[in-house]
């Protein structure tokens, strides 16, 4: 996973530079692939090995950075995201399940939002962990994956059959065009 350093700083309040951070995290079982600059910042390359998951993002690696560097302070924006309790109500009405691999898919919608561009902050970001920005939604999507390792998508419900998301296996013989038009 890589994810740059000034990343790990908005959660983690540390005197450690980012050598020093990749080999804590070695130590604490994550193998670090190596260190690179990237747009102005220090990318690190971590490998999370399969029985460590909550690896998986900034916010899961700055817990590991907090519980091994005795120095090291959460930022509010950690304490904000531990704390954090969604007051979104759910709208399970438009998703349905048919498929017995898939036992949980939640969805929310929002009106008024137009197509835009993310700002250039989050663009950078986005870069240095190796991605492509692509617009507002998509990127916002890919940085909090990245941030809190949740997966997330955004739909168009405008394009959406009956402004529904059905969750199944793919039948034989369908195609899917992805974002890059592959």
């Amino acid at each position: 996973m890589k994810f740059p350093y000034q990343m790990l700083r908005d959660f983690v309040e540390t005197t450690l530079n980012a050598e020093q951070i990749g080999d804590l995290l070695t130590m604490a079982g994550f193998e670090l692939e190596g260190i690179e600059e990237v747009e102005g910042d220090h990318v690190l390359d971590v490998k999370v090995m399969s029985n460590r998951g909550d690896g998986l993002s900034v916010f899961g690696l700055s817990r590991e950075v907090l519980a091994k560097d005795i120095n090291a302070k959460p930022t509010e924006l950690y304490e904000k995201t531990a704390a954090f309790k969604s007051d979104l109500p759910a709208n399970t009405g438009r998703v349905t399940i048919v498929t017995e691999d898939c036992n949980r898919f939640a969805c929310c919608t929002f009106d008024g939002v137009s197509p835009a561009q993310s700002p250039d902050w989050m663009q950078n970001r986005i870069r240095q962990t190796g991605q492509r920005p692509i617009s507002l939604l998509v990127d916002l999507t890919n940085y909090v994956m990245l941030e809190l390792g949740q997966p997330m998508h955004a739909f168009d419900l405008d394009t959406l059959t009956g402004e529904r998301i059905v969750v199944r296996k793919a039948q034989n013989g369908e195609k899917l065009t992805t974002l890059n038009g592959d």
